[in-house]
């Protein structure tokens, strides 16, 4: 039991930090071309900062 609840801790918190990492390139994937991505993905840079 010990153990599973340590790997869930450590699954939960590598997904935290990839959600994290790139939370909107997905969104912005689906939503609008690639090419729209990358000033996308400045602006959210600016944005977390």
């Amino acid at each position: 039991m010990r153990n599973r609840k340590i790997d869930d801790d450590s699954l939960l918190t590598v997904f935290e930090r990839i959600i994290n990492s790139i939370p909107i390139r997905f969104q912005s994937n689906t939503r609008e071309n690639s090419y729209d991505d990358s000033k996308m993905s400045e602006d959210d840079i600016e944005k977390f900062r």
